[in-house]
């Protein structure tokens, strides 16, 4: 999250606030501890495309109108706190239903598709959690 999104937010509670202030409450902040927090929440497994999910059988999920026809596509269960959070059935970067390949969905690979959108996903929640604490130092 950019300082100038933490200063607006902060005018919003203290309106006389100053970027210069919104810094030194950023600087006591450890960004990078709240991000890696959230980030282990996160994990993904390629469906095997044979097991249930939450009791719905295979071929049910596989019917869905956005999982690509493709064959060798792959399809990733996405886990926050353990629990399953969402089946991503396609590449989250790219516009319509372009299928994810097996390079995307190294997890151990932190260039790889899946890396960066859980990263993506994991910051969305650093940045309330970075947001709600500035909030509660001013």
């Amino acid at each position: 999250m950019k300082g100038v999104d933490v200063f607006r937010g902060l005018k919003q509670y203290q309106p006389n606030i100053t970027m210069t202030q919104t810094q030194q409450i950023l600087n006591k902040i450890d960004h990078a501890a709240i991000f890696k927090k959230h980030r282990a929440r996160y994990r993904s497994q390629v469906w095997d495309e044979k097991s249930s999910i939450n009791g719905i059988e295979p071929e049910q999920i596989l019917a869905r109108h956005d999982i690509p026809k493709n064959p060798s596509r792959k399809i990733l269960l996405i886990y926050v706190d353990g629990r399953l959070s969402r089946i991503q059935p396609h590449d989250p970067d790219e516009s319509g239903f372009v299928p994810l390949t097996a390079a995307d969905c190294e997890e151990s690979n932190p260039n790889s598709k899946v890396s960066r959108h859980l990263d993506e996903l994991a910051q969305r929640e650093a940045d309330v959690e970075l947001m709600e604490t500035a909030i509660s130092q001013i």
